[in-house]
């Protein structure tokens, strides 16, 4: 009998041939949730879509990887596109991803996320407006559903911790599509009741069963509520939008009840110590005014008050002789300052009159200097003016002389003109416009006008 024995490499590539040809695994859509995603520094993606009974590797390469639109994290509910084929390396079977979109509990996710971010950048989460919360409750206000592990959690250890508290309980849906508007009347109606605290409390569960603790309009409730109010819903790893709103948030319940009340027996402790205290300084401050009074017990004043009186008395008549002394003091000081004002006022008025006979006798020389100065300036101004008088060029017409003038221009020979130039001749009376006919060589008259 032949036996055929195949070598493994070619069964892997047969199988991955077949596996590539088959139209169904090619392009197909394949539901699953994200398990073990590892990005790649080149940018691949590398990951398990998974279900209750089943595991499949994928890979989706940086090209597909820069082009996804979609949330992917570890436990995304997802919907992959990709082909089915072999990793002949390692002889597993692997979708080659091409495009993901969310599907059902990724979608929530993603609404989760949008609606926060938007939350915060509009300030309902800010710290600055989140309330203290009374170290002492007296009176505390709860809100969840009236039947439920989480409300007993709560009673029991407030009743341990703190069981003077005064407990009231608001009931409301903490599941389903009523939950959002019934804790929203709850919370409205505890708000008017004066309570310390609220605590708004629920046990754990899907996202589904907390989507109603992620309304917007409960955020925008708990924002305007006057009375400081706690937060515990489902576990420590679920958070929703009411933990960011809340003054306080807690992890749980039980979480919630505890920071909302003070241990009594923590208190318990704190009140016997504050007593020690007080007696340690109550007996110390009787001790310092025992002794303060065993001091001035013996002080001479108590033991002999008339003699106090008497050094009192003593001490007074001398203050009085001295004020009578002072009295007297102050009379002479105020001769001796009338005495020496009226010999300032006199002397004064000697010094005034002098000083008026020295301005007088100034005035009548510095009078005299000048009526003096001034008969000199015009004794010099009438000589000056005799002067200028005999050496103004009026007085030479006057005896008889004149001025030639041609174009602006005085003429002092007769070579300076020439014939039928027009001049104007100035006597002392006045001028003549002239025309020049002929020039007369001569040392007489140089020419006829």
């Amino acid at each position: 009998m032949n036996e055929t024995i195949y070598p493994i490499s070619s069964i892997v590539k047969y199988i991955k041939s077949n596996l590539e040809q088959n139209p169904y695994l090619n392009g197909i859509l394949i539901q699953g949730e994200i398990s073990n995603l590892k990005k790649h520094r080149s940018g691949h993606w590398y990951f398990t879509l998974k279900d209750a009974q089943a595991r499949l590797s994928c890979v989706m390469f940086s090209t597909y990887a820069l082009r996804c639109k979609a949330k992917v994290e570890d436990g995304s509910k997802v919907i992959v596109k990709g082909s089915i084929s072999m990793y002949e390396q390692q002889g597993s079977v692997q979708c080659y991803v091409t495009g993901i979109r969310n599907d059902g509990l990724g979608d929530l996710h993603l609404r989760y996320e949008e609606l926060k971010k938007k939350l915060f950048a509009e300030g309902w989460f800010d710290e600055s407006h989140k309330q203290e919360i009374p170290p002492y409750a007296s009176n505390i206000g709860i809100i969840s559903a009236k039947e439920g592990a989480a409300l007993q959690d709560v009673l029991t250890t407030i009743h341990k911790r703190w069981p003077i508290a005064k407990l009231t309980l608001y009931p409301a849906f903490v599941q389903g599509e009523q939950a959002s508007r019934s804790i929203i009347n709850a919370l409205q109606q505890a708000d008017q009741q004066m309570h310390d605290c609220l605590l708004l409390v629920r046990g754990g569960g899907s996202i589904e069963d907390l989507w109603g603790f992620n309304s917007e309009e409960l955020v925008h409730c708990i924002y305007h509520l006057k009375t400081p109010i706690i937060s515990g819903v489902g576990h420590e790893s679920d958070t929703t939008l009411v933990d960011y709103v809340c003054d306080v948030r807690s992890p749980t319940p039980t979480g919630a009840a505890q920071r909302a009340t003070a241990d009594r027996q923590e208190v318990a402790k704190l009140l016997q110590g504050n007593q020690q205290l007080l007696i340690s300084l109550m007996k110390r401050h009787i001790e310092e005014h025992r002794q303060q009074l065993a001091f001035r017990s013996h002080s001479k004043h108590l033991q002999d008050p008339l003699g106090y009186v008497k050094d009192l008395r003593m001490h007074l008549a001398y203050l009085t002789a001295q004020f009578e002394h002072y009295g007297e003091t102050v009379l002479n000081k105020r001769e001796q300052l009338r005495y020496q004002k009226d010999m300032i006022l006199q002397a004064m008025n000697r010094q005034v009159f002098i000083q008026k006979q020295f301005c007088v006798q100034n005035r009548n020389k510095l009078n005299d200097s000048i009526n003096a100065y001034l008969l000199e300036q015009k004794k010099r101004f009438q000589r000056s003016l005799t002067l200028l008088e005999a050496y103004s060029p009026l007085a030479v017409l006057r005896r008889g002389y004149t001025l030639v003038e041609q174009e602006g221009n005085y003429k002092k020979s007769a070579q300076e003109l020439q014939r039928d130039q027009e001049v104007i001749i100035h006597f002392h009376d006045g001028k003549w416009h002239a025309k020049l006919i002929e020039k007369e060589e001569s040392h007489g008259r140089e020419g006829d006008v």
